[in-house]
């Protein structure tokens, strides 16, 4: 029965990355219902952790004490589930304005996933690190040029789309029109190239339109 139980995991995943919350919730509500009788502690955490950031996301902040308890659910077991909670309870926090407290989730975070060894993870806090550092440029853009320089020797991730778009924005500011055209033209062909993924969170491409029509006014 937990293999029937994880095996509802993806649907609801899937969801939550397209968009679909609603579903996510409701798939999820039903993962879990059935996890905290039959399944493990693992599918329990997936299972709220996709709950509460779609739960947010559809404007019920209760969906941050979901997120929470699949972090206490997981403390001390080494799981990338427990890497996974503490990026999306940063995620979540930052979206609704909590700035500080997102990023000392995001630290903690990081700090975890060292520990745990999950080089993936890693990048991907480090990647949102840049978001953190938006207000002090020249740490920001150091972030986002070691993250780059791993993307394009041949180690693409996920997050490089919302990276280079932050990282254009502060070329922008300083009058360097070339340099935030080359951001978002990168950005652009990835979704063109890769529509249905989008290489990111839903935002990148708007704003990455945005910033090269002001660009081109430079």
């Amino acid at each position: 029965l937990a293999d029937v139980v994880a095996g509802q995991l993806p649907e609801h995943v899937r969801a939550m990355l397209g968009d679909e919350d609603l579903k996510a919730v409701e798939v999820a509500r039903e993962a879990l219902a059935m996890a905290e009788q039959f399944g493990t502690d693992e599918t329990r955490a997936k299972a709220l952790n996709i709950m509460g950031v779609s739960a947010v996301k559809l404007g019920d902040r209760r969906g941050l004490a979901d997120i929470e308890r699949c972090l206490k659910i997981t403390a001390g077991t080494g799981s990338p589930e427990r890497i996974r909670g503490f990026i999306n309870l940063a995620s979540t926090l930052g979206e609704l304005g909590e700035l500080r407290r997102s990023i000392e989730v995001h630290e903690e975070g990081l700090r975890e996933a060292e520990r745990i060894g999950t080089p993936e993870q890693v990048r991907w806090l480090r990647a949102e690190r840049v978001w953190d550092l938006i207000g002090r440029w020249n740490e920001a853009v150091a972030h986002a040029d070691e993250f780059l320089a791993e993307v394009e020797a041949g180690h693409p991730h996920y997050m490089e789309a919302p990276v280079r778009e932050s990282r254009a924005m502060i070329r922008l500011a300083r009058g360097d029109g070339a340099g935030a055209l080359h951001d978002t033209d990168r950005v652009l062909a990835s979704f063109v190239a890769q529509p249905l993924s989008r290489q990111g969170p839903p935002g990148p491409e708007g704003d990455a339109r945005s910033v090269a029509a002001l660009a081109w006014t430079l």
